[in-house]
């Protein structure tokens, strides 16, 4: 038993790679500690940059009050993650998670909008119809290897939008600013551009056209031993959102 061998998976947001991990016995004896009492110790998280400053942020702090004993050390950033080399408890993550080897729960849906600001449509027009796009500035989200919007039209048609534009870059938060200062379209999540949204800097264009939605998850290894602490996150975490998405609200 000392020895024993058990086999872990890293899990990443949409790379999957099997490793071997091994833990000794005195370890998960101290992981069966938390199991009795109240929650303590480190547990180490990996949260995507905007969602977790403006949404996570909160619902984190009240977390840690409920549970003194417990240090949270929160990595704040938008890449893939070693969780086992890096040694963290659990990440969060929004993608589609079709890979079936991910072990996640899902915390709250994620929903998109296609959106620009009210003086950009009235310099470049209004678009009616997806054609209408090719007129218009992208302002893209990434290096710029992904390129292209998928839309599905109201007679439920994929269309993929290619479209060119002066600028790229890996934070929403940033490519919503230039939207709402006129540089272009953009595809948002409404979590990042629900503030915008009502107070009507930016607008939905094209919003009879459905864009997938996907959620925010908290992963963990494939097959871990998930220890008190980190189950207690995840439950509180989903409760928390349950009733409160309030930047999709009317």
């Amino acid at each position: 038993m000392l020895n024993k061998v058990v086999l872990f998976m890293v899990l990443l947001s949409h790379y999957p790679l099997q490793i071997t991990y091994t833990t000794t016995v005195d370890e998960m004896n101290e992981l069966g500690k938390m199991e009795d009492g109240e929650i303590e110790g480190v547990l180490r998280l990996s949260v995507p940059m905007s969602f977790g400053l403006s949404h996570l942020s909160p619902a984190l702090e009240e977390f840690a009050s409920l549970h003194p004993k417990l240090h949270l050390q929160i990595d704040f950033s938008d890449r893939q993650v070693d969780m086992i080399a890096e040694g963290l408890d659990l990440a969060f993550r929004i993608s589609e998670l079709e890979d079936s080897s991910m072990q996640a729960r899902k915390i709250v849906p994620i929903k998109f909008a296609l959106l620009a600001s009210p003086e950009y449509l009235e310099q470049y027009g209004l678009p009616k119809h997806h054609d209408d796009l090719q007129n218009h500035l992208q302002l893209r989200y990434g290096s710029g290897s992904e390129d292209r919007w998928r839309l599905v039209d109201p007679a439920g048609r994929k269309v993929n939008i290619h479209l060119s534009g002066q600028m790229s870059a890996n934070n929403g938060d940033f490519l919503c600013q230039m939207a709402i200062n006129g540089h272009g379209l953009v595809m948002l999540p409404t979590f990042i551009a629900w503030r915008a949204l009502q107070s009507r800097a930016l607008v939905k264009v094209l919003p009879e056209y459905k864009i997938t939605s996907v959620a925010a998850y908290a992963v963990y290894p494939q097959n871990r031993f998930l220890p008190k602490k980190s189950r207690v996150l995840i439950d509180f975490l989903v409760d928390y959102f349950k009733d409160n998405v309030y930047w999709d609200e009317k």
